[in-house]
């Protein structure tokens, strides 16, 4: 079964990929540099784009504040935060559209609950709910390894929100369909 893991940057998705290969034992695609080669399970792919999400069975999607996910993205920009918005929004448009099953987690859940998302991502990728209790038994071993594979942690960080993002952002149906938990 084709799994395709898609969200904005700075969203989750490579802790979420660090969740889904200790989980299945497979390799997610667009995660790591280089396949491991101790991989068993079936490959996954890890996007901040749609490309071919037809052919995937399954979709999973991080998904944060778009003012944090942006704002954090744009620490290594020089542009506009407004200018990512349509992104941001046509990711949730084709995570709706999408037939397959499909499983949203938000960032917060993964980060400050990595104990429960994991058990969902568990039941949702129908892998044994004991490898999700034994990862959260590691967790900080866990949460320190991913770091070591994709970078610092720069969890605590606030990031502005310019009213020229909100505009863009706010009034989307999208939006209201999937992020009235952040007071958008």
């Amino acid at each position: 079964m084709k799994t395709h893991i898609i969200g904005f940057p700075k969203s989750g998705t490579c802790w979420l990929s660090y969740m889904v290969e200790y989980l299945t034992g497979g390799n997610v695609n667009g995660y790591r540099k280089e396949w491991r080669k101790d991989a068993t399970g079936d490959p996954f792919q890890k996007r901040h784009d749609f490309i071919d999400v037809e052919k995937f069975d399954r979709l999973i999607m991080p998904v944060r504040d778009p003012f944090e996910a942006i704002g954090s993205f744009m620490h290594r920009k020089k542009s506009r935060a407004e200018e990512y918005a349509p992104q941001y929004i046509e990711l949730l448009e084709q995570y709706d559209e999408h037939e397959g099953a499909k499983l949203m987690l938000s960032y917060e859940l993964l980060t400050k609950d990595p104990s429960n998302a994991i058990l969902m991502l568990s039941k949702f990728l129908g892998e044994s709910e004991h490898k999700a209790v034994a990862f959260t038994e590691k967790i900080e071993f866990h949460q320190n390894s991913s770091r070591g594979l994709y970078g610092p942690d720069l969890k605590g960080k606030s990031y502005p929100r310019p009213a020229s993002l909100y505009e863009a952002i706010k009034g989307h149906e999208m939006t209201k369909k999937y992020l009235t938990h952040y007071g958008i």
